[in-house]
This record gives C-alpha cells, structure tokens and sequence, in this order.
C-alpha cells in the first residue's frame, strides 16, 4: 500500500479515502489515512534544507537583542557560538542544527559544541552529540573531550 502512495494520481487518492474509511481492519485504515496524508501533504520524508542563516527569523531575532545584524557574508558562526552559549534551549538547538553542517569546524565550534555535550542533558546533550558525529563523519579533525577538559 505505501508503494502506491508514490503514485500521486486521482485514482490513489481515491482508492485510499474509501480504504481509509471502509476497510474492516483497523491497521488497514490506518496505513491508508498515512499514505493520503503523504499525498496531499505532498509529504516526500526527506530534510528540508535549512533556511540561509540571513533570512532565519530566530537568528535575525537573536541578534537585534544583542545590537547586531546578521549578513550572508561573512558567515555568522560567532553568532551562532553566541546562540549556543547564551540563547534560549530553542536557540541552542537551531544553533546546533546550523554548526552540524558548517565547514568552519575549527576548535571554537568543536568546544561549543563540546560544552553542550558536557554541560547539558536531555534533547540538547543529544542534539550536541549528534552534531559532533556528523561533524567527524564529514572529515572535521575532531579532538578527544578531554583536551576541553570533558571526558
């Protein structure tokens, strides 16, 4: 069933709005009310890109409470070492987001992102690891934690 969900044609659409209605079985119904969403939230599973930093709401907002501004050039990385450091768990975590896929990863990145991994728990503590790994995947010299005292 999820196979014809890639068949974005009226005829899916409808076949999966009566299954979603009709089918006797509950799991049935429901795999079919998934693929119509899929459908008509034209929804394909794979990440969105993120928003250029200089045209990123929570960034530009961030900044102008700080007196700055935020340009495509050059890239805002201290800005976001800031967000990080200083900003809101939401902050922290678009922060993250940015600096998992920067090709700035020199030793300030690394110990920001470091200090989250360290310092925090839960969803930050998990957002910082990951970065971090994905950082190290892409080729970054990542250190040992204990050079930054961690570990």
């Amino acid at each position: 069933m999820l196979g014809l969900s890639h068949i974005r044609e009226p005829w899916t659409i409808a076949l999966f709005e009566k299954i979603s209605v009709e089918d006797g079985q509950w799991v049935v119904r429901n795999v079919a009310a998934q693929a119509l969403e899929a459908i008509k939230g034209n929804i394909s599973g794979a990440p969105k890109p993120l928003t250029p930093l200089h045209e990123a709401a929570w960034l530009i907002e961030f900044a102008s409470q700080r007196g700055r501004s935020v340009a495509p050039d050059p890239s805002p990385i201290d800005l976001l070492l800031d967000a990080l450091r200083t900003g809101t768990a939401e902050e922290k975590l678009c922060a993250l987001q940015h600096l998992q896929k920067t090709s700035h990863a020199d030793e300030g990145v690394v110990r920001a992102i470091f200090e989250q991994m360290y310092r925090e728990s839960g969803k930050l503590q998990d957002a910082a690891s990951y970065a971090a790994w994905l950082l190290a995947i892409s080729g970054a010299a990542i250190p040992s934690p204990s050079k930054y005292g961690y570990g």
